[in-house]
């Protein structure tokens, strides 16, 4: 009887230290405390690689469901200009063997996470349950790395008063879940609508860093939504074949690719030639935006095919109309000559000893050591082998085995 009771006391004592966690249930929640327990939130499946049974906003407390519903809420309030009016809602649970992921690592940008939030709300106060996993352009996210992804934007909007540009998604680490047996619809791949004037803005803005800077920007803001370079260049394709200048156009959603390539010299084109050119680019986009176009012989990379668009709208926003355009490589452009066509990876890595992340992956996985250590002050272990970083805008960089290292 004694050692049950120890026991009981223990995990008594146990069940008290878990943080985020509490009884109360009312219905005073107020926009700090949601935005402070998602703060917790978010440091909890950082620390503990899953879910916490509960977490307390004000006197409420949210069962892991409940909050997804209630985060994703309060993402569509803060994307519409609004303070978060937290709505409760009491949501049924998704049983771990119905769960379901097929994710690669990578960025979710604010139109596509916007479109995720509003995708939970609808099926919630559509059946009082969420599906088995939502379709994003990385793939079938699982609704407990949802709940993640959601914690880490409204725990950025408590610290900087604003959304993130985008969020990092990785594979959810706290469980394995079996693939989709059919791809979910994606989110936020729909439509959204911008401003044909401020797509002309961004354009020159596209221009003037590029000039500035040597390199792309990789993400630009037109008219409430942010814009991958993929996406940029697909829009203002499009948006220069219509000629329209004014009134409202549609986003096109395309991913960024890897690996450009490029070989060519710098061209002068004619008004008729850069329309021929911007058909090709236009016929040549698909879910991902072309590496490269070929046009009378030369090879453009879609660096530079990014900044020439850009360049050619940004001649029609001052000047009503573009007569002709000078087509520089992106070595004249940067400094730095793209890749060769003929160069590209020719086969997809295989094992996990030869697994590919994303440079954004490493650096968040390095924040949650670091943010680990920060809380516990423990020491931890990890192997490095073959990490292989790949940068979009560059050669790949290796990090050979290193051994064990130890913080």
């Amino acid at each position: 009887m004694k050692k049950v009771l120890a026991v009981v006391l223990s995990l008594m004592m146990v069940f008290s230290m878990l943080p985020i966690v509490s009884s109360a249930n009312t219905d005073a929640v107020t926009h700090q405390n949601f935005l402070n327990a998602s703060e917790r939130y978010e440091k909890f499946v950082t620390r503990n690689a899953g879910v916490p049974n509960y977490v307390t906003a004000g006197t409420q407390r949210f069962t892991a469901w409940d909050y997804l519903y209630a985060a994703a809420d309060a993402i569509v309030d803060l994307a519409g200009g609004s303070s978060i009016a937290v709505t409760y809602k009491s949501v049924a649970a998704v049983a771990e063997k119905n769960a379901r992921e097929d994710i690669t690592s990578g960025e979710m940008l604010r139109g596509e996470y916007v479109a995720l939030a509003e995708a939970v709300v609808e099926a919630v106060d559509t059946n009082n349950a969420v599906p088995a996993c939502f379709g994003t352009t990385l793939g079938a996210v699982s609704p407990k790395n949802v709940s993640y992804i959601f914690a880490q934007i409204l725990s950025y909007y408590k610290n900087n008063k604003t959304l993130p540009a985008s969020v990092q998604v990785d594979p959810w680490v706290g469980a394995f879940y079996s693939k989709p047996s059919t791809a979910p619809e994606q989110v936020g791949t729909t439509s959204a609508t911008i401003l044909a004037s401020r797509l002309m803005s961004a354009a020159m803005r596209v221009k003037t860093a590029t000039d500035t800077n040597g390199a792309l920007p990789t993400l630009v803001e037109v008219d409430g939504q942010v814009l991958s370079m993929g996406q940029f260049l697909a829009t203002a394709a499009k948006v220069y074949l219509s000629g329209k200048t004014v009134g409202e156009v549609e986003v096109t959603f395309a991913d960024t690719p890897e690996y450009p390539v490029e070989d060519m010299t710098a061209l002068t084109l004619s008004k008729a030639e850069l329309d021929e050119l911007v058909t090709a680019i236009d016929n040549a986009m698909g879910t991902t935006a072309p590496a490269s176009v070929t046009y009378n012989g030369s090879v453009i990379g879609f660096n530079t095919l990014v900044y020439t668009v850009a360049s050619a709208l940004a001649q029609i926003a001052t000047n009503g109309i573009v007569e002709s355009i000078t087509v520089p490589t992106w070595e004249e452009i940067s400094g730095t000559a793209l890749p060769a066509p003929g160069t590209e990876p020719t086969s997809e890595p295989s094992g996990e000893e030869n697994r590919v992340y994303s440079l954004s992956s490493v650096v968040s996985m390095a924040n949650r050591v670091i943010t680990y250590l920060v809380e516990w002050g423990t020491p931890l272990k990890y192997t490095f082998v073959s990490l292989e970083l790949t940068k979009l805008d560059d050669a790949q960089a290796q990090i050979d085995a290193v051994g064990e290292a130890e913080w």
